[in-house]
């Protein structure tokens, strides 16, 4: 028995033993194969990581690719189009045959080639293939330089941390084997779905092995989200890139001899005014980025071409407007420009008609001897009365609701904006809406032909919409009574000898004459105001009547002393007295008293404005009945002749009353004859060919134009003239209901249009409702550069061993393939120009031959940054990269300036002296790393710009990561 029970016990325990030593076994594999587990996720950790960072890159492709188009109602469209085509080129591998997918580009939306594994490089002896095929320009930009497969998505432990010497440990991307080629379930795929934005890649397998051989299979579906649309900080300002000259101030370009200054490349004239004076620009896209690349021309002010040539070819302007001066006009200074020859301007159109835009917030303005040529679509959006009810807010949903512009409506100023006093000594910038009141004309976009012998040629346009109208340009008076000067016409296309439409007709004033003589008119002033005033204690003159009675009328005073001027004054019985001697110019007068003629029905002697229902000399209708709410006196460039011109309350008014004015046959012959001295080629008109019956007087659109016009145009040529309809596309409408319906639709785009211009101006983008509160208090360079770290770079000064420390006001930086940079500041804050010269790019060699041993004359300046303005030496005839300056960009001299992408970001990435300090530290004054540093965002200009981490909107953060996700997760 006791044999019997210590058997029994011994097998108990044994069996005891040989559980506890099982489990022990078993919980310790399962310790390693979950160990193995968690190495294996890590592994798929890493490969998310590295697709997190081609989804970084493929944004900002797609935002930069699809602000090229500036279509802002497909920008959502083409950003996401975008976004998965780069993704496609960065992961697919072309090289690999698939009988699913044999066509070449992207698919609309299909289960295509195979994802790639491995280098994007192919090597062999001393050739190397690029793999890139895909996107053509894509594949070889320097500015996006390498691509990695999903294999090199696991960075260093692809031979495993566990055993380095062991290459049978560690991750591994697996591809489908031969053998179950035919097993497309299996199959390495990328799902590709440009409208969402989307790529998915199928079947992604890794192996992880450890040293002890334990192997995990993770089999998941990988799917590559698109980050919001919009317009961050990080995408948007890698626009730079593609710019040769931006300036916060304007371009002052002038004294050129050749006919062909090459600017290829976009340009940011600034905010204010720029002249381009007796020089000849030829500007087209910049060079090494692709072939149908869009060049952008930007500007907040007008672009006055003085005896110069612009010619732009596949491109698009955004501008506030454009003046062609030449011979006998009057340069902006006021003085007059000598000489006999003209401006000419010249928009030529690519394959793709539509790409090639001319966008104007103000007029083209044609002067003397000017030659306009346009092709490709021309959007005049300015319509004072549409963008000055703009009402537009954004609800706590984040709808916007509203019509018109969100800018305008927010009272969101650009820097060039006027500035007032306020009470307290201060100052503040006026509203967009207060600077439209004032200046209306200034935000009406029409064509004007104010010179003579001069030629506009829209035959190549596809499309033409001008929101807004003419306005007379004359100077005020010193009464006050045209300071506006918004003597609006009826004309979308104005001629300048049209303006004698809008006189009052003499018959209707009491001069009996319009014009009239300035001593006519200050004999009446003097008649009305001063012969029948009475005077007060002091001998001055009072307002006898009106809404002025009682006042003292306006004196004469010494410009030097202020003292009252007197005079002697004889009186009807001979007496001599003396009095303060009376400012005739400045009485202010009512205008509206000046008119008479056949009272109308409605006629009422006692109404404030009893002169609306005198009746119009030759139209049988009141003035009220026209339309005419007011009369302004004007004189021309401060001459003695004084106009009376009428007020029309809106457009369709004024251009009612021009149809009526030229639908007289003879004033219609004489209109021709003062045509043709201006327009000596005749204005050739789109589409269509002149009409052959010249009993008709017309000339007329082929059905297929987009001719849109708020207000009229005079076409001359043969013996024939077309007054136009409002709102009617020539040919196109027939109704007044459908005129109507297309004014309606271009006054809304005023608005939006408005948005995207104001947009462009302030960072670079077409997405107004997706800027910062921030960005928008900033001018453009103070949204690329960050002033705090461009000032402390200047702080220490460079000591006198350095190369270059002779230029306290300048820091050179020089790359190893000798790209240089200079950045510039105001040291002695007395906002000077900095000279940029040859001897300047000497200083980059000697740089470039202490630190690399290169050839000093291969050095380059390839970029410029500074915060007060740039005059470039006559020395230097050729620059290809950027000029960025706060300042004005002051060229006089023939000059090519090449757009260079690659070159600027490898110039933002140099440096003054070597890693090891060959040349010095930063106590030689050099205390800034790179000049990257002062770029916001310096991350992305990392060579390559690889280096995106985050995309910022107004509503919500984006972590790149969050972008890849799994799906249909497996393991073994």
């Amino acid at each position: 028995m006791v044999l019997m029970v210590m058997a029994l016990i011994f097998v108990l325990v044994s069996i005891i033993l040989m559980i506890t030593v099982t489990n022990i076994f078993m919980k310790d594999a399962a310790e390693k194969n979950t160990k193995n587990f968690y190495d294996a996720e890590a592994s798929m950790d890493e490969i998310r990581a590295g697709l997190a960072t081609v989804c970084g890159r493929a944004s900002t492709y797609a935002k930069l690719e699809a602000e090229k188009i500036n279509d802002t109602t497909k920008f959502d469209e083409n950003y996401k189009k975008y976004y998965a085509e780069y993704i496609y080129a960065t992961l697919s591998d072309p090289n690999i045959a698939d009988s699913h997918y044999t066509g070449a580009g992207i698919p609309s939306d299909a289960r295509h080639r195979r994802y790639r594994i491995g280098s994007e490089k192919v090597v062999s002896g001393s050739t190397t293939t690029d793999l890139r095929t895909t996107l053509g320009a894509l594949s070889t930009d320097e500015f996006d330089k390498e691509y990695d497969g999903l294999a090199s998505c696991l960075k260093g432990t692809k031979k495993g941390a566990a055993d380095t010497t062991d290459n049978s440990v560690g991750g591994e991307v697996l591809t489908t084997d031969a053998a179950d080629a035919s097993d497309t379930s299996t199959q390495n795929y990328i799902n590709i779905y440009p409208s969402a934005g989307e790529v998915v890649l199928l079947n992604v397998k890794v192996k992880y092995t450890d040293k002890h051989d334990f192997v995990t299979s993770i089999t998941t579906d990988i799917k590559l989200s698109c980050p919001p649309a919009a317009s961050s900080e990080e995408a948007t300002l890698n626009n730079i890139l593609y710019y040769t000259l931006i300036t916060d101030d304007s371009l002052q370009i002038s004294n050129g001899t050749s006919r062909a200054n090459e600017f290829q490349g976009n340009i940011f004239a600034g905010y204010n005014d720029s002249q381009i004076t007796d020089y000849n620009i030829n500007m087209t896209q910049g060079g090494g980025t692709g072939t149908g690349q869009i060049c952008y021309f930007l500007g907040g002010g007008n672009i006055d071409l003085i005896s110069s040539d612009l010619s732009m070819n596949n491109s698009q302007m955004w501008i506030k407007g454009l003046k062609l001066l030449g011979g006998g006009d009057k340069y902006p200074s006021g003085s007059v420009i000598t000489g006999t020859t003209g401006s000419s301007f010249t928009m030529t159109a690519g394959s793709d008609s539509s790409s090639t835009r001319l966008y104007m917030q103000d007029d083209l303005n044609l002067g003397n001897k000017s030659n306009v040529r346009l092709s490709g679509q021309l959007f005049g959006f300015g319509n004072p009365d549409d963008l000055s009810l703009s009402d537009v807010h954004i609800e706590s949903s984040g709808d916007v609701k509203g019509e018109g512009s969100l800018a305008i409506t927010n009272d969101r100023n650009l820097p060039s904006q006027t500035e007032v006093t306020l009470p307290s000594g201060g100052t503040r910038k006026k509203t967009i809406k207060e600077d439209i009141t004032e200046k209306p004309y200034e935000y009406s976009s029409a064509i004007l032909v104010n010179g003579k012998s001069t030629t506009l040629d829209l035959s190549g346009l596809s499309s033409m919409k001008l929101a807004g109208s003419a306005y007379v340009n004359a100077n005020p008076n010193k009464n006050g009574e045209n300071a506006n000067n918004d003597i609006r016409t009826g004309e979308a296309v104005s001629i300048k000898p049209s303006q004698r439409a809008y006189l009052v007709p003499a018959d209707n004033l009491v001069f009996s004459a319009n014009p009239v003589s300035g001593k006519v008119f200050d004999d009446k002033l003097k008649t009305d105001f001063v012969n029948a005033a009475s005077v007060d204690a002091q001998g001055y003159y009072l307002y006898p009547s009106g809404p002025y009675a009682g006042q003292r009328l306006p004196v004469v005073t010494d410009p030097d002393t202020g003292a009252v001027e007197m005079e002697d004054v004889v009186l009807a019985d001979g007496t001599i007295q003396r009095h303060p001697k009376v400012d005739v110019d400045s009485i202010r007068i009512t205008v509206t008293d000046y008119i008479t003629g056949t009272q109308g029905t409605g006629f009422d002697s006692s109404k404030a404005d009893k002169w609306r229902d005198y009746v119009v000399s030759g139209y049988d209708k009141t003035f009220r009945e026209l339309g005419i709410n007011n009369i302004r006196v004007a004189a021309f460039s401060g001459g003695p002749i004084r106009y009376f011109f009428m007020s029309f309350r809106d457009d369709k008014s004024a251009n009612a009353f021009y149809k009526l004015y030229y639908q007289n046959v003879q004033r219609s012959q004489t209109l021709e004859e003062r045509l043709n001295e201006y327009v000596s080629g005749g204005l050739k008109l789109p589409g269509g060919v002149a009409n052959t019956d010249t009993s008709t007087r017309n000339m007329y659109f082929s059905s297929n134009d987009d001719f849109y016009f708020n207000g009229n145009l005079i076409a001359t040529g043969s013996p024939m003239i077309k007054v136009s309809d409002t709102w009617t596309a020539m040919s196109n409408y027939t109704s007044e209901t459908d005129a109507d319906s297309t004014e309606d639709d271009m006054k809304e785009s005023s608005g939006s249009l408005y948005d995207s211009y104001y947009a462009l101006l302030t960072n670079l983008t077409t997405r107004e409702d997706m800027l910062s509160d921030l960005e928008r208090d900033r001018t453009l360079f103070e949204n690329i550069i960050d002033e705090s770290k461009l000032t402390p770079a200047f702080s220490t000064r460079v000591d006198g061993s350095v190369i270059g420390n002779g230029s306290q006001n300048k820091r050179y930086y020089v790359s190893d393939t000798g790209k240089g940079c200079i950045l510039c500041h105001d040291v002695s804050g007395s906002s000077g120009p900095v000279t940029i010269s040859e001897a300047d790019r000497d200083i980059l060699g000697q740089i470039y031959a202490k630190n690399y041993g290169g050839d000093s004359t291969k050095a380059e300046i390839n970029l410029i940054v500074s915060d007060t303005e740039v005059d470039i030496d006559s020395s230097i005839n050729e620059i290809n990269g950027l000029i960025l300056s706060k300042g004005k960009i002051v060229i006089d001299h023939d000059m090519t300036v090449t757009q260079d992408a690659s070159s600027v970001i490898v110039a933002m990435n140099s440096v003054h002296v070597t890693e090891n300090s060959v040349l010095g530290s930063a106590n030689e004054g050099y205390t800034l790393t790179t000049p990257r540093d002062i770029f916001r965002n310096p991350s992305l200009y990392a060579v390559g710009g690889r280096n995106v981490d985050s995309f910022d909107s107004t509503t919500e953060t984006v972590t790149l990561p969050s972008l890849v996700t799994y799906e249909n997760w497996t393991r073994e």
